[in-house]
C-alpha cells in the first residue's frame, strides 16, 4: 500500500518538473546601438567607457539605471544641474541629457551701469554649461579682484534692489524658469575695511636709537565698488622708551580711472628710519638688538610731508613720482639694553648731519608676478618708498626689476644737493620641481655731495657674506649675489621654500668712488632652512674656514 502511494505521488509530480523546465526564458537586453541627445561634455565613446557598455553585448541595467549612472557622473564632475532620462527600445538606447546649459546671468545687488564690467570680470557667458567648480573658481576670482569690495552672498538693503533682498538667494544658483535657464548670482557689498593692530611695518619695535618703541597702527580701507578704485588710510603712532619722544604717520592713497590705474597720495610723518631696510627685516633687526645688542641698521630722524603719483600699467608695471619735504637728523644710541652680552658696546651712531633734504624720486617697477591691488595695505607701504633699494623679498618663481632716482635740492631748495641712483633686478629660477635658483644685481651710482646716511656701503648680512657690517663705502656701488636651492620635499606645494632645503651661495660686491682703491668682496658658503628659518654659514672666498660667519633669518637675503 505505501509503496503505491509513493508511485502516485512521484506521477503527479513528475509533469510539473516538466513544465518548470520547459517555461521559456525571457532574453537579455542585447545593445545594438547608443544615441546620445543633447551631450557635448562626454562623447559617445566616452560614455560607453564610463558605464562600462559594449555595443552587441546585453545591457546591464535598465535604461533608467543607465541614466542614472550618466547623470551620476555628471555630478561628480561638477556638473550638478545635469539631469539625463533613458529609452530602450528595439536594441537602441537613447540617453537624452539637459546638461544646464546657462541662458542667462543676472547679477542681484549691483547697479546696471555696473553690469558689464562686473561680468567681464566674472569671465561666465551665456551658452556656458554650469559647473559648480568652474562656477566658485569665478566668484572667487570676482571676490579677490574686488579687493574685498563684495563677496558672494544675499544683498544689503541698501544695494540696488535691496529692497527685495529677503528673496533674493545667498547663493550661486542656477534657476529654471521654464525653457530657461539663469544663473543667479548675489553680490553683497561692504562699505569700509576697518583694521587695528599693533607694531609698524616702517620702524623696529627696539632698536639703539629708540630702545622700545611699541606702536599702534590704524587702516581704513574706504571702497568703491565701480572700478574697485578703493581710497587707503593709514596712520600709526609710536612711544620711544629710550628717547621719551612719540613718532608718527598719518597718509592717504586713492586711485583714479579704471585702467591704466593713477594712483594719487599724501603722507606726514616724524619716523625713525634708515637706508639699510633691505639688508635684513625688521623682526631680524628687533631680535639682533634686542637679544645681542647689536645693529644692522644706522638710524636717523625723518621728519616733514610727501606727495606721490603712481601709474600702474596692468599688473605687473609701476611708474612712480614723489616729491619729499624732509629734515634729517642723527639718533644717537638711546638705549643699552639687552637680553645678552649687556657689557657690550654698540656700534657708534651714524653722524648724520641735520639738515633739510628736499628731493625728487622717480621710480619704476616691473614684476613678472602681479602687484598687490588698490586698497591693499601692501601697496601703499610700496608707493611710501621706505626703502630705495627695492620692495618685498619672497623668492617665488619669477623676474622684479627696479629702478629709483632720487635728486635732492635744485627747484626744491634745502641744504643737500646731490643725485643718486640704484637699479635692482631679482630672478627666481626653477631648474627642476624641486630646486630653485635665485639671482641678484644691485647697482648704485651718485652724483654731488652725499649724505652720509646716503652713501653706499656693503658687507655682511644682507650682501657680501663672511665679511663685517659695512666693511666698505663709496658713491657708486655694485653687488652680485647667487642662490642654489635643493627643496627636500618636492611635493610641498606652492609653499615650498618653507619647506626643509639646503642651498649654497656665492657673493660678489665692490664699492667706487672713495679715496682709497676697493677690492672686490667675495664671499661663500652653505645654508639650511625649514619653516620659513634659515641658517646661513658664509665665509669669505679667500679664508675660508678661518672666516666663518654663521646667521640666522627669518627672511631670504633677496
Amino acid at each position: 500500500m505505501l509503496r503505491a502511494l509513493v508511485v502516485v505521488l512521484c506521477l503527479a509530480a513528475f509533469p510539473a518538473g516538466l513544465a518548470a523546465q520547459d517555461a521559456p526564458v525571457a532574453p537579455a537586453a542585447v545593445l545594438q546601438e547608443l544615441r546620445l541627445e543633447g551631450a557635448t561634455v562626454y562623447k559617445q565613446d566616452d560614455v560607453l567607457f564610463l558605464l562600462g557598455l559594449r555595443q552587441g553585448a546585453p545591457l546591464p541595467k535598465d535604461a533608467a539605471a543607465v541614466a542614472k549612472a550618466l547623470q551620476e557622473r555628471y555630478e561628480r564632475d561638477g556638473y550638478s544641474e545635469a539631469r539625463v532620462t533613458g529609452a530602450f527600445e528595439n536594441g537602441r538606447l537613447t540617453l537624452t541629457v539637459d546638461e544646464g546649459r546657462i541662458d542667462d546671468i543676472e547679477i542681484l545687488g549691483v547697479p546696471t551701469d555696473h553690469l558689464a564690467r562686473y561680468r567681464r570680470m566674472l569671465g561666465i557667458e551665456p551658452g556656458d554649461i554650469y559647473n559648480t567648480r568652474v562656477v566658485g573658481r569665478s566668484t572667487a576670482r570676482l571676490a579677490s579682484r574686488s579687493g574685498g569690495a563684495v563677496s558672494i552672498d544675499r544683498p544689503r538693503r541698501d544695494q540696488p534692489g535691496g529692497d527685495r533682498a529677503e528673496t533674493m538667494p545667498e547663493k550661486v544658483t542656477l534657476e529654471r524658469r521654464g525653457a530657461r535657464n539663469v544663473l543667479v548670482v548675489p553680490v553683497r557689498w561692504r562699505y569700509v575695511d576697518n583694521d587695528v593692530s599693533l607694531g609698524s611695518s616702517r620702524e623696529d619695535l627696539f632698536s639703539p636709537a629708540d630702545g622700545l618703541s611699541p606702536a599702534i597702527v590704524y587702516t581704513a580701507t574706504i571702497f568703491d565698488h565701480g572700478r574697485f578704485n578703493h581710497t587707503l588710510l593709514e596712520g600709526f603712532v609710536s612711544y620711544k622708551f629710550g628717547s621719551d619722544e612719540p613718532g608718527y604717520s598719518i597718509g592717504v592713497e586713492r586711485p583714479f580711472f579704471g585702467g591704466p590705474r593713477v594712483f594719487l597720495g599724501a603722507e606726514t610723518h616724524d619716523i625713525t628710519t634708515s637706508d639699510d631696510l633691505w639688508r635684513l627685516s625688521n623682526l631680524e633687526q628687533t631680535l639682533v638688538s634686542l637679544a645681542f645688542k647689536n645693529s644692522f641698521r644706522d638710524y636717523y630722524r625723518r621728519r616733514g610731508h610727501q606727495l606721490f603719483g603712481v601709474l600702474r600699467a596692468g599688473d605687473h608695471n609701476e611708474f612712480n613720482v614723489m616729491t619729499r619735504w624732509d629734515h634729517h637728523e642723527a639718533l644717537p644710541n638711546a638705549t643699552t639694553y639687552s637680553f645678552w652680552r649687556d657689557d657690550a658696546e654698540l656700534r657708534p651712531a651714524l653722524p648724520v648731519q641735520n639738515q633739510r633734504v628736499n628731493t625728487f624720486i622717480f621710480g619704476y617697477a616691473f614684476d613678472t608676478r602681479p602687484l598687490t591691488a588698490a586698497g591693499n595695505r601692501a601697496t601703499y607701504t610700496r608707493h611710501l618708498k621706505d626703502s630705495l633699494y627695492g620692495f618685498g623679498t619672497r623668492q617665488a618663481p619669477g623676474l622684479r626689476l627696479e629702478w629709483t632716482s632720487e635728486i635732492a635740492g635744485h627747484a626744491l631748495g634745502g641744504d643737500a644737493s646731490f643725485d643718486r641712483h640704484i637699479a635692482n633686478a631679482r630672478g627666481h629660477v626653477p631648474i627642476s620641481s624641486h630646486t630653485l635658483l635665485s639671482m641678484r644685481g644691485l647697482f648704485g651710482f651718485s652724483g654731488g655731495t652725499l649724505p652720509v646716511e646716503r652713501v653706499f656701503s656693503l658687507g655682511g648680512i644682507g650682501s657680501v657674506h663672511g665679511y663685517s657690517f659695512k666693511e666698505v663705502s663709496g658713491t657708486r656701488m655694485t653687488l652680485l649675489n647667487a642662490e642654489y636651492r635643493i627643496n627636500l620635499t618636492p611635493d610641498a606645494g606652492e609653499r615650498r621654500h618653507d619647506g626643509p632645503n639646503v642651498f649654497v651661495f656665492y657673493d660678489a660686491g665692490r664699492v667706487f668712488g672713495t679715496a682709497t682703491s676697493t677690492r672686490w668682496l667675495n664671499g661663500t658658503g652653505i645654508g639650511v632652512g625649514a619653516g620659513g628659518v634659515r641658517v646661513e654659514f658664509g665665509f669669505r672666498a679667500d679664508d675660508i674656514p678661518n672666516s666663518r660667519q654663521i646667521l640666522v633669518r627669518f627672511s631670504p637675503t633677496f
